[in-house]
């Protein structure tokens, strides 16, 4: 919509105005997923957001798919209530073409078309979430084509600490976080238990019955470090979820669940040579989900899916007087494993299956940072796969930042790849006459190429602007839900042509007066893909998209309060009683939370999700839940 454009663009140049322009020396904000090796974000030639400790505790919201809807270039799809599938989108793209790394982990379902589900993701005990934009499989593989989501969960500090919140609300909703944790120069760990439950709502247009939701996640973390130059780190996360859903698409009642387990381990060691001049870190993580459909209160079919992972990484870092230079070589091994488990079906064929993948990739990548003003970033891999033609995929970058470090010109240009799931590729679905599927051995990798540019300015350091412009095209992009006619199941083809992304991203941070921090963005999308008349939008993509989040603290600190508004534009979606497009119309999303911090032991929450009560679908047919209040108390033993 236009005037969203007008009112987000008035809002910018009001602030921008409202201050001077002056250099304000800052500890810089590090990303560990913009390169091979940590690096501060105002050298990442890509678009990358932080969410913070801070903005996930002034938000309160319970998983972090709430979060994700206030970051550049994102879109949100739910089917219906709390727990129900979620699927992001990164300017554009498909929802398995973001990676999603959980302390280390590449968390992608496989036994779910290699696509996180974010519903199941909880905040309890999260550090902080980096959402790193554009084309990355050169650093982080197939997965990364659109982009990155890497969650990073607490690590102990201090003295022990002890947490624990106890919260309540609308729909029956009970929710817990209970955390542990400790550190010094030797050892450091936390564990964190998370609980959510709530009887649901309806997802159906027909029908009052609801849908509820379980979840318990517990979440650990060991850090040793016995010498100065030698560290090993330990990770574990474990996910069960219960969710509730109903047949067919779009929903009528019925009895349907989907019952979830999800592992997640890693373990790391560290080791520096020459006073940190060279460094080695050796690893191995491995990904193991179940997902199980009930029908009637009777197992109907389930899938599993296990990624097994050893890494290597070297890097070489050498300064002199005017530059800095970092060169990293890494080599992975993967295995994946799918197995599909259901009835054998008379006119589609046996469901049970196992199957196995592999690949081996090698990594190079080169940063120079010259003058502490131009960072030039290079990066290459090759994967090996032994399913797969090898493939090569490379990314460039530069920032360059004048002598006043107010203003700082980034851009990138860069190249991903996508392999076919086990899903697309051997899944198969017969327990619905409207929708079976037959999965397609023979389809391609996605290839895709694209590039942005950026600028970011700030103005004295109460108010800091970004924009970005980024353009994205898809080759052999991999439709999941095509059939011929009405007498053969549905399966997945690539697509002839080339699908387009293109679009621009606004975002800004203010404080417009003492302890009133404002933080906004506005997203444009155009997302088009190959059809038989030539293109045409691409589902679930909204064109525009905003959000704005005001924080005031006050009572000298002691109390707070956060506002936010999220608008999501019209977009398109599939009728599936006529097997046609079907626009979904726009909504604003109101959500607000406060804290009054009684004591140094004690403090109150509150938040209302869904301020306004606006009715509203993300997938046609799924109805999503109104207003729901909470209300909840944290125990700590220190602040």
């Amino acid at each position: 919509m236009s005037y969203i454009r007008n009112i987000f663009s008035a809002l910018i140049l009001v602030c921008a105005f409202a201050f001077n322009v002056s250099a304000d020396d800052q500890l810089p904000t590090m990303t560990v997923s913009a390169s091979r090796t940590p690096i501060a974000v105002s050298e990442s030639g890509s678009s990358v957001t932080i969410i913070d400790q801070q903005d996930i505790k002034q938000r309160q919201v319970p998983f972090v798919k709430d979060l994700l809807r206030d970051v550049p270039g994102t879109a949100i799809s739910q089917n219906g209530s709390t727990g129900t599938l979620t699927q992001l989108r990164l300017r554009g793209s498909e929802a398995n073409h973001t990676l999603v790394l959980i302390d280390g982990v590449e968390a992608n379902d496989i036994a779910f078309g290699s696509e996180f589900n974010f519903a199941h993701l909880q905040t309890c005990g999260l550090e902080h979430i980096e959402v790193l934009r554009g084309p990355q499989s050169s650093l982080w593989g197939s997965d990364a084509l659109a982009g990155v989501v890497n969650v990073q969960t607490k690590r102990g500090t201090g003295p022990l600490h002890i947490e624990n919140t106890f919260s309540g609300g609308r729909f029956d909703t009970r929710q817990n976080c209970t955390g542990l944790s400790a550190g010094n120069s030797l050892h450091n760990f936390s564990l964190y238990s998370a609980y959510f439950e709530n009887n649901g709502t309806n997802i159906s247009e027909l029908g009052n019955e609801d849908d509820g939701y379980r979840n318990s996640t517990l979440n650990f973390r060991y850090g040793l470090n016995p010498y100065d130059n030698f560290s090993i780190d330990i990770s574990g996360r474990h996910v069960d979820s219960e969710v509730e859903t109903d047949p067919f698409s779009p929903p009528i009642d019925g009895d349907r669940e989907t019952d979830s387990i999800q592992n997640y381990f890693k373990i790391n060691s560290s080791l520096t040579l020459f006073n940190g001049t060279w460094s080695h870190q050796a690893g191995i993580s491995l990904n193991d989900t179940k997902n199980e459909n009930l029908a009637d209160g009777f197992e109907d079919s389930s899938t599993e899916g296990e990624k097994l992972k050893f890494s290597y990484q070297t890097s070489l870092h050498h300064a002199t007087n005017s530059s800095d230079h970092t060169i990293t070589f890494a080599h992975e091994r993967e295995r994946e494993k799918f197995v599909q488990k259901g009835e054998v079906d008379l006119l589609f064929g046996d469901p049970n299956q196992r199957r196995k993948a592999y690949n081996k990739a090698y990594i190079g990548e080169y940063r120079v940072g010259i003058f502490d003003q131009l960072f030039l970033n290079t990066s290459v891999r090759k994967d090996d796969n032994d399913d797969f033609k090898d493939r090569t995929t490379y990314r460039i970058t530069a920032t360059y930042s004048p002598t006043n470090s107010v203003t700082q010109f980034r851009a990138a240009y860069g190249t991903g790849i996508k392999n076919p799931s086990f899903v697309e590729r051997f899944g198969f679905a017969s327990d619905s006459l409207i929708f079976p599927f037959v999965g397609n051995p023979d389809l391609k990798p996605e290839k895709s190429k694209g590039w942005e540019t950026g600028i970011t300015h700030l103005f004295s350091n109460k108010f800091q602007l970004t924009a970005s412009y980024f353009s994205e095209q898809l080759k052999d992009e991999i439709n999941g839900f095509f059939r011929l006619d009405s007498s053969e199941p549905f399966t997945s083809i690539n697509l002839d042509g080339e699908s387009n992304r293109k679009g621009f991203e606004f975002s800004f941070h203010a404080q417009l007066i003492q302890n009133l921090d404002v933080i906004g963005s506005y997203t444009y999308v155009d997302s088009t893909q190959p059809d038989a008349t030539g293109k045409t939008t691409e589902l679930r993509v909204p064109r525009n998209t905003a959000s704005l989040t005001a924080n005031y603290r006050f009572l000298n600190q002691r109390a707070n309060v956060n506002v936010r508004v999220n608008y999501t534009d019209d977009q398109f979606d599939t009728d599936f009683d006529t097997f046609s497009r079907t626009e979904l119309g726009d909504y604003t999303l109101v959500n607000l939370a406060g804290e009054y911090q009684l004591n140094n032991f004690v403090t109150i929450q509150g938040r209302v999700e869904n301020l306004l009560n606006k009715k509203y679908q993300d997938v046609f047919g799924f109805e999503t839940p109104g207003i729901n209040a909470h209300i909840g108390i944290k125990i700590q033993n220190n602040k």
